[in-house]
């Protein structure tokens, strides 16, 4: 059953482990139209908008995409129609929150728990959690809101280990081999992008409470404690300690 729910408060049912999330999802709100001279555009803008909220809800995700991104080239500060965008761009790569929030705060949040809740490592999954991190990164931090905050943040670690799985097989088995065949850059690509996404959650005085966010926080920590002269030696070593 389709809600009529906002992605970050998703998220936010998360956070407490209520995991009340149903795929497809969306936020609907009302917006205001100003800076025009057109008494009819504020019908249009508001059509435009409410036509991508029902677009997700419908999972037609590429259409929401195409309708927000439009809308944004002339409302560019309208941080709840970015929220959108990035909830359309995730909801794309079928990221199962459910799965995700039950093993990441269980005994099997550890690594290879994480990577069997994340989406496969495609290109166009690498592409759409790219521009789901873009979206939400627009929002300036002071403006954004707590849930916004935490949205990037698991966005930014959804795509280091989808960047992970793309750089080995695809999916959760990586092995010592492929993870040798990983180039430098690849290596260093997913140790940047879960090094934001502690930045993203240490920046968010509500998550420090946290477990999910938390051990999130902490990849980046153990990767960091693991031997190697550069970040991609540190990198590698961890995803090898991990296949065992």
């Amino acid at each position: 059953m389709k809600t009529r729910r906002a992605f970050s408060e998703l998220f936010s049912s998360l956070l407490s482990v209520s995991f009340l999330f149903v795929p497809g999802a969306a936020l609907v709100s009302s917006i205001s139209a100003c800076g025009t001279d057109n008494v009819f555009d504020p019908l249009s803008e508001r059509s435009d908008k409410e036509k991508a909220s029902k677009a997700i809800q419908d999972g037609d995700y590429d259409s929401a995409i195409r309708d927000l991104e439009a809308y944004l080239k002339d409302h560019p500060d309208d941080a709840n129609a970015r929220s959108m965008l990035a909830n359309a761009y995730l909801a794309k790569t079928k990221f199962n929150v459910i799965q995700f929030g039950t093993k990441v705060t269980s005994g099997s949040g550890d690594w290879k728990g994480i990577v069997g809740a994340m989406p496969a490592g495609s290109a166009e999954n690498v592409a759409s959690l790219t521009s789901a991190v873009n979206a939400l990164k627009a929002i300036p931090a002071s403006a954004r809101t707590p849930d916004q905050t935490y949205n990037l943040a698991l966005a930014q670690a959804t795509l280091a280990v989808t960047l992970a799985k793309q750089a080995t097989d695809g999916n959760e088995k990586m092995t010592d081999a492929k993870v040798d065949a990983m180039s430098d850059a690849q290596a260093e690509a997913i140790y940047d992008s879960l090094k934001d996404s502690k930045t993203t959650v240490a920046e968010s005085g509500a998550l420090k409470d946290n477990q999910a966010a938390t051990k999130l926080g902490d990849l980046a920590g153990k990767i960091a404690a693991q031997p190697g002269a550069t970040d991609a030696e540190k990198m590698k070593a961890f995803l090898k300690s991990n296949n065992n």
